[in-house]
C-alpha cells in the first residue's frame, strides 16, 4: 500500500510538470494579450484625438487696429454699433467703442505689444484711437470715469500713447502710470516708472504736426515747444491735473497754434 502511494505521488508530480510549461504559456499567452489589446485602445485613442486636433478652429488674432480683453472680473460690457453687450474673454475692441466696469468689477486690455491697460470698477472709457502698426503705434483713450493703470512699452519716436481726461492729456513714450479721474474733481495723475507730459486738453500737438507736416522742420520744432513746455511728471510722484497746472502750457500752444494756421 505504501508502495502505491509513493507510486501516485510520483505520478502526480511528473503530470504537474509536464504541465507546468503548457500553463507558464498560457499565462504568457494571456499577458500579451492583454498587452497588445492596450497597445490597441492607446493607438484608437490617439487617433480620436488626432481627429479632434484637426477640425479645431485656429486662434483668431487681433488685426493692427484692434486691441483684445485677456481678463475679467465682475461686469464689464463694450459698446459697439449702438448698444452694450457682455465681453468675453478673447474679444476684440476697436477705435469708436466704449468699455464700462460696473462695482466690484474690472478688465484688462491688452494692444499688441504696445500696452496693457487695467481698468479699475466704476470706470468708463472710450477708445479714441487704436493703431498698432510696429514703428507707428498709436493708442489715445479717453477717460469719462474712474481710474485706469497702464502699462506702456518704450515707444519708437513715430509712437504715441496718450490718455485724455476732462481736464488734460497724459502723454507717454514708455512708462507705467495710473489716472484717475471724477465728475467735477481734478484729475490725479500718478507714475510709478518714466515719466509722463501732461498737456490741455484742449490742445492736440499730433493733429498740429499733421497740418505742417509738408511744411519744413522748423515749423515742427515750434510745435515740439509746446511738449517742451509742459508739466512733467516723473517716476514716484502724484499730483492732481487742473486749469492752473496747465495754464502756462496752453498759452504757449495758442501762440504756436495760431502761427500753425497762419502758416497753413
Amino acid at each position: 500500500m505504501k508502495s502505491f502511494s509513493q507510486k501516485a505521488l510520483i505520478c502526480l508530480i511528473t503530470i504537474e510538470l509536464l504541465l507546468l510549461p503548457v500553463i507558464s504559456c498560457s499565462k504568457s499567452d494571456s499577458a500579451a494579450q492583454q498587452t497588445i489589446a492596450k497597445e490597441e485602445t492607446a493607438i484608437v485613442q490617439v487617433n480620436e484625438v488626432v481627429k479632434e486636433m484637426e477640425v479645431l478652429t485656429p486662434v483668431e488674432q487681433p488685426e493692427y487696429k484692434e486691441g483684445i480683453i485677456t481678463f475679467f472680473s465682475g461686469e464689464v460690457s463694450i459698446f459697439d454699433s449702438g448698444s452694450w453687450y457682455d465681453v468675453e474673454i478673447g474679444d476684440f475692441v476697436t477705435e469708436k467703442n466704449s468699455i464700462k466696469v460696473a462695482s466690484d468689477s474690472y478688465c484688462e486690455v491688452q494692444f499688441g505689444e504696445t500696452a496693457v491697460i487695467k481698468i479699475q470698477e466704476n470706470s468708463e472709457i472710450d477708445l479714441s484711437v487704436v493703431s498698432l502698426k510696429p514703428g507707428e503705434a498709436n493708442v489715445n483713450l479717453d477717460m469719462k470715469l474712474g481710474n485706469v493703470l497702464c502699462k506702456v512699452q518704450k515707444l519708437a519716436s513715430e509712437e504715441t500713447f496718450k490718455v485724455k481726461t476732462q481736464t488734460a492729456v497724459c502723454g507717454v513714450r514708455g512708462t507705467e502710470f495710473s489716472v484717475a479721474t471724477q465728475q467735477g474733481k481734478d484729475t490725479v495723475l500718478a507714475v510709478k516708472e518714466g515719466a509722463v507730459t501732461v498737456l490741455p486738453k484742449s490742445v492736440d500737438v499730433d493733429q498740429l504736426k499733421e497740418k505742417v507736416a509738408d511744411k519744413g522742420d522748423e515749423v515742427l520744432k515750434a510745435i515740439e515747444k509746446i511738449e517742451q513746455e509742459a508739466p512733467v511728471v516723473k517716476a514716484n510722484e502724484e499730483i492732481a491735473i487742473n486749469e492752473k497746472l496747465v495754464a502756462d502750457t496752453k498759452k504757449t500752444a495758442e501762440k504756436v497754434e495760431t502761427i500753425v494756421n497762419g502758416i497753413i
